[in-house]
């Protein structure tokens, strides 16, 4: 549970670093939050081989969750995952939040500098792949039958940015995230 934990919060980590990315399209311009969770959600569709686009619903329990389970230090005082009960299909609702905060520079060299990213991002697949071995692939092929639907969060405590995913998965895959 606990390398499952770890795995979370460096894949989520590095998610985030990709969340700088998002350039603004028409109308008004979006929140550096709003970017973060956006780009945040483009970077696990291509962990894990999706095209989930970032659920509104799940996107607001990810930023309820980060404030209810982390103090304006960027600590996490609650649970960094949550669990809802199974919906009448037998699904849960999983929240991972992850403790490794950006700074405002760092989100701003993210932002300048695209292949700082890309960088970034191909470290945490490593990371991954060293850590799971060779379950690696077996990780990243459930994860992508199991997430019916997913969005992403992100808030500002202090200077840095926390990113927080939540995810539609059946009971039983959630029941291996708890351990």
């Amino acid at each position: 549970m606990k390398k499952m934990k770890r795995l979370v919060a460096v894949l989520l980590a590095g998610i985030m670093a990709l969340a700088m990315l998002t350039a603004c399209g028409g109308g008004a311009p979006k929140s550096v939050e709003d970017q973060v969770a956006d780009i945040y959600q483009s970077a696990m569709n291509a962990v894990y081989g999706t095209e989930l686009s970032n659920d509104s619903t799940l996107a607001a329990m990810s930023k309820v969750a980060l404030n209810s389970n982390m103090n304006d230090a960027g600590v996490i005082t609650g649970s960094d995952m949550v669990f809802s009960e199974p919906d009448s299909a037998g699904k849960v609702i999983v929240t991972l939040i992850s403790d490794e905060g950006m700074t405002s520079a760092e989100v701003q060299k993210m932002i300048d500098d695209p292949d700082t990213v890309k960088a970034y991002i191909n470290l945490i697949k490593l990371e991954m792949e060293n850590k799971l071995g060779a379950s690696y692939d077996i990780y990243v092929a459930m994860m992508r039958a199991a997430i019916a639907r997913m969005g992403t969060g992100a808030v500002k405590k202090g200077d840095n940015y926390y990113v927080a995913v939540t995810m539609q998965v059946p009971k039983e895959v959630a029941d291996g995230m708890r351990g």
